[in-house]
Formats: C-alpha cells, sequence, structure tokens
C-alpha cells in the first residue's frame, strides 16, 4: 500500500518499483530516499546520500493513502 510522506521540502509518494512517476513525487522503495525513510515516523530527520552530496529531510506527514 503506498505511502505519502510529506517532508518541509518535498512531498513523496512510496510505491512498488512498477508504480514509479517521479513527476507525480512517486518513489520506489528501492531508491535511495524511498530506503531512508522507510520506518521512519513523522518529527524523525533522514539523512540521504545522493551522487551531489546528502540532503537532510524532516518528516512533517506521513498518510497511507490509495494512489489516485
Amino acid at each position: 500500500f503506498p505511502v505519502t510522506i510529506g517532508l518541509a521540502a518535498r512531498k513523496f509518494t512510496i510505491v512498488g518499483v512498477d508504480e514509479v512517476d517521479t513527476a507525480k513525487g512517486r518513489i520506489s522503495w528501492q531508491s535511495p530516499i524511498g530506503r531512508s525513510l522507510l520506518g521512519k515516523r513523522r518529527g524523525d530527520e533522514v539523512l540521504v546520500k545522493v551522487p551531489a552530496g546528502e540532503l537532510t529531510y524532516e518528516i512533517v506527514e506521513i498518510l497511507y493513502l490509495p494512489i489516485e
């Protein structure tokens, strides 16, 4: 079931690999950001390593919603 996670700067929906649509913010649970967010809670800070360096996000909201 997809999980929508609101971060201070962005909003992502974590989905399966066959449902990825980056233009709509749908990222795979296997992506670097998706893996970093799994198991986290509202208020947690998440460090994500990307090719350009490291990004830090704060989780401000977690919703369990169907994909529209």
